[in-house]
């Protein structure tokens, strides 16, 4: 790779987190799989778009290392970049030659140091992005037995930016868990309770039994509830009478 300011490092670093909240085609506070789809479709008549996809796919899986892909995490991530590749200016010339740039660098570092040379020039407005699709919760329903009330309960008051999806975001089918691992946060756990308050006492306590159930192993649909949101379960488990135990599983993995 060319010797490379680091003015444009951070330039393209500012231009490439404006460009990251555009990129979130489904409008759902966070980078998916599908975003990165729809937008390597969209460079091959828009060409500029590929850099931009291929640099968005390598930040977002560092991103979901450290908590998820959500919008505020790539752009944690962008900035730690940006950070280590100044880092990398061993002889404080305000650049990088190719000997620099070496093999010390990630595979993230690599491409944002490729977007940068791409996007030389290029502001936000040159950037045209497909038409964001707009995300609609799920609507709660009571009907059905106590998985499927619980699976309601996740779709409708579970934000997408917090939860972990496989292979592509919404792909499950209707009435089934649509994230492969929900993040409930205590607002969250807030809306659920009380969404479960109006119903009938034995209802409740077979849902929440559930939810809880849910918080113990690693299977598709399962619910990692934060500390603040197990307490709110906790309180709410002790109203009902009810003495569960919530814990924090891990993501599930995809079984090829």
């Amino acid at each position: 790779m060319p010797s490379i300011k680091l003015t444009q490092v951070n330039k393209a670093g500012q231009l490439l987190k404006k460009l990251v909240d555009k990129a979130d085609l489904n409008d759902d506070k966070a980078i998916r799989e599908s975003d990165i789809a729809k937008l390597t479709e969209h460079a091959r008549t828009h060409g500029e778009f590929g850099p931009l996809a291929s640099t968005l796919d390598s930040l977002r899986g560092s991103a979901r290392k450290k908590g998820g892909p959500s919008l505020s995490n790539i752009k944690k991530v962008i900035d730690d970049a940006t950070k280590k590749i100044a880092s990398y200016d061993k002889d404080a010339d305000g650049k990088l030659s190719n000997e620099e740039q070496g093999r010390r660098m990630t595979v993230g570092e690599s491409q944002l140091l490729g977007f940068a040379l791409a996007a030389k020039n290029k502001k936000v407005s040159d950037y045209k992005f497909p038409a964001k699709h707009e995300w609609q919760p799920g609507h709660f329903s009571w009907r059905g037995t106590a998985e499927q009330v619980c699976n309601s309960l996740l779709n409708a008051y579970s934000k997408p930016a917090n939860d972990n999806f496989f292979p592509h975001w919404g792909e499950s089918e209707p009435g089934t868990p649509r994230a492969s691992r929900f993040g409930v946060d205590g607002n969250e756990a807030k809306t659920m309770v009380t969404a479960l308050k109006e119903l009938y006492v034995s209802r409740q306590k077979s849902v929440l039994t559930e939810l809880a159930r849910r918080t113990q192993a690693s299977e598709y649909g399962c619910v990692n509830p934060n500390e603040a949101a197990t307490k709110v379960f906790k309180k709410y488990a002790e109203e009902l009478g009810l003495d569960l135990t919530w814990g924090h599983p891990a993501a599930p993995h995809v079984i090829i």
